[in-house]
């Protein structure tokens, strides 16, 4: 009777066990646990804007739980960005690109190519014509930028906004003074 009654109870627990895995398994998980979350894009993007110029942000954003994914629809075709600040640098990206575009269209690169060279030739007409001439004022040239490199350094002014006639102020020959501004 004792193994009768093992067996029994074996099969009991067997079916209970059974019947709690089978209905965990055919449940719905809980809408919370549902990953990814869909977001509102236009609630989350700074000020709302979903459009730009070159790229338009799918209204719906995409949450795994630990960031947001963005899809941006751009002339080129479409890009994901995972997270907000890549979303604020693929939007950064695009806009340098369209720039980009808009100067290779207005020639400014060929324009550029164009007097580099010019200035290349005339340096070397220079150097043959004038050769002592030219070394001096390439000497001096070298000069200069580097006593402004030296106040750049020193007082944390940028090379641009020193003047041009040496080293900028506060700077004289070797002797380099911090000038309040």
């Amino acid at each position: 009777m004792d193994e009768r009654m093992m067996v029994v109870r074996g099969a009991f627990v067997l079916a209970v066990t059974f019947f709690f895995n089978l209905t965990a398994v055919t449940q719905e998980p809980p809408a919370y646990e549902k990953i990814p979350v869909k977001l509102n894009a236009a609630l989350i993007v700074l000020d709302g804007k979903l459009e730009g110029k070159g790229y338009t942000i799918d209204p719906v954003a995409l949450n795994d739980g630990y960031a947001n994914t963005y899809a941006l629809k751009t002339e080129v075709g479409e890009v994901k960005a995972v997270s907000d600040y890549r979303l604020a640098r693929r939007i950064q990206e695009i806009r340098a690109l369209i720039i980009l575009d808009e100067m290779s269209r207005s020639g400014v690169f060929g324009d550029a190519m164009k007097e580099g060279i010019m200035a290349l030739i005339r340096g070397g007409k220079q150097l043959v014509t004038a050769p002592v001439e030219t070394t001096k004022g390439a000497v001096k040239g070298v000069g200069g930028w580097t006593v402004k490199e030296r106040v750049g350094l020193l007082t944390g002014e940028p090379l641009q906004n020193q003047t041009a006639a040496g080293a900028g102020a506060g700077a004289t020959g070797n002797v380099i003074k911090k000038v309040a501004p």
